[in-house]
């Protein structure tokens, strides 16, 4: 278990290392030499890119290209760290996005997934693994499971998050009017906030809606040596 970021990113990293009876590191520390099977995970945010004809693709994870985590996991200095070519199990790419897109190419876009391309350089390399991410937002629950916003749902998902920030800054600019010793104020500042309130455990429901547990792309399901 390979980790990188902030709370939210460690805590994901912790929860998916309980799963697969590991512990978490960080990149400085990885060491794949020894592994010829099982599950690699490496567990960092997901950046995306919303394309002219509105898709999503993912473009990055931990601020890495495709190219970059296959020389994580294939250039270390030390070659006995190295992911060899033995190692037929799983990266999973945990993160956000990393298997957003796969659809024909538009204009100069490279609409192959990151997951993808992160499957052909290590099969360029001799590595016949499979490599797996999730295809829109990701979620890690305390048991180590991914769960993701399904594709289809992912702009109605954005547009509820969204809509749940900007109650959420209503909420606190309505604060200091709390303070107020008007009546009238107070029941009014009272109402709208109690409304938003109600808003917001909706939003929160129909979030939940959009995702879907396990929705994990794979990309060379049956490895052949």
């Amino acid at each position: 278990m390979y980790k990188g970021g902030d709370a939210v990113i460690n805590k994901a990293a912790a929860n998916q290392a309980k799963k697969f009876k590991t512990k978490e590191l960080t990149t400085t520390d990885a060491d794949f030499g020894e592994m010829t099977t099982g599950t690699v995970v490496l567990a960092a945010h997901g950046s995306r890119d919303q394309l002219p004809s509105g898709k999503t693709l993912g473009i990055a994870l931990g601020k890495k290209t495709p190219e970059q985590i296959v020389e994580l996991l294939t250039g270390n200095k030390d070659k006995k760290k190295n992911l060899s070519r033995d190692f037929t199990g799983t990266v999973l790419l945990s993160g956000c996005f990393t298997a957003a897109g796969g659809i024909a190419p538009e204009g100069n876009y490279d609409y192959d997934t990151f997951a993808g391309k992160v499957w052909k350089l290590l099969q360029a390399k001799g590595i016949k693994c499979k490599v797996s991410g999730l295809p829109g937002t990701a979620f890690t629950d305390a048991e180590g499971k991914k769960s993701s916003v399904k594709p289809t749902e992912q702009k109605a998902y954005d547009a509820l998050k969204k809509e749940f920030a900007a109650l959420e800054k209503a909420i606190e600019k309505l604060g200091p009017q709390l303070k107020s010793k008007d009546p009238k104020v107070l029941a009014l500042v009272n109402k709208k906030i109690k409304e938003m309130n109600v808003r917001m455990k909706e939003i929160k429901a129909e979030k939940e809606t959009k995702k879907m547990k396990e929705l994990i792309m794979n990309y060379g399901l049956d490895p052949v040596r």
